[in-house]
């Protein structure tokens, strides 16, 4: 691991995971988390992880992002001591209103709440934020919820993104620590990583929240989801028509 990124979401994270990419860096984001070491952090979130198991699930990783690694970026850190942290920052109001805005474009999204409910892989993944959720923000969401709109209180995610920076500001060494906007584009980013800036546009990722069907439309765990939902749709579809089917027969018999 050379770079942690302990910015909460909604502060750059995928276009700096995009600027990682680009760089050369292998990235794990939260898609990534969820699908190659849920297990482990699963345990983290709840009672407890093995620290080396972490270690070894992220040993080939350069970089990784996004919650819940943000959010346990001091025992990433121990494990890989050596790594730079890239606390990305963003105006506290204007986070929030992106968070809401985010929270919005799930809320509608009625595919997204219907994968969790009829397909395997979905109802792991809703595990997963649910666990993320309340191991950060408090949050506690159950299954049958799925299909109300959720919301977050303002008070405690205001409380939690001002400590959570605070720690990371006070907690890592002189030297391995940057604070950074996305705004200022490749150069600061560069310069604190070693590397030489590549001659394209910084990449700008999740505008207006936009991540959400970009994702379900692109991301390989959301095609896979995809994929089920449609075995899914098409059993039940059958089963229907099967049903149907001996109720007609039945009455004409």
């Amino acid at each position: 691991m050379k770079v942690i990124v302990a910015g909460f979401s909604k502060t750059g994270t995928k276009s700096l995971n995009a600027a990682l990419t680009q760089l050369g860096y292998k990235v794990y984001d939260f898609p990534e988390h969820f699908w190659f070491a849920n297990a482990e952090w699963e345990k983290m979130m709840t009672f407890g992880g093995s620290p080396e198991k972490i270690r070894q699930l992220h040993e080939d990783v350069d970089a990784c992002c996004d919650l819940p690694a943000a959010y346990f970026w001091d025992e990433l850190l121990k494990l890989f001591p050596q790594a730079k942290v890239v606390l990305t920052k963003r105006d506290e109001d204007d986070w929030w209103r992106s968070m809401q805005n985010q929270l919005a474009a799930q809320n509608k999204n009625l595919a997204l709440r219907m994968c969790y409910l009829l397909c395997i892989t979905g109802h792991r993944l809703f595990k997963f934020q649910s666990l993320v959720g309340t191991a950060v923000f408090g949050n506690q969401t159950h299954v049958l919820e799925v299909l109300c709109k959720h919301k977050v209180d303002e008070r405690r995610a205001r409380m939690v993104y001002r400590r959570h920076n605070a720690s990371v500001i006070q907690g890592v060494p002189k030297g391995q620590l940057l604070q950074y906007d996305i705004k200022d584009g490749w150069e600061p980013l560069c310069t604190f990583l070693n590397v030489q800036g590549p001659a394209v546009p910084f990449p700008h990722k999740n505008v207006r929240g936009d991540n959400v069907e970009n994702t379900m439309q692109e991301h390989p765990l959301f095609k896979r989801i995809a994929r089920e939902m449609t075995i899914t749709f098409t059993i039940i579809t059958a089963a229907v028509g099967i049903v149907c089917y001996f109720l007609w027969f039945v009455e004409k018999a």
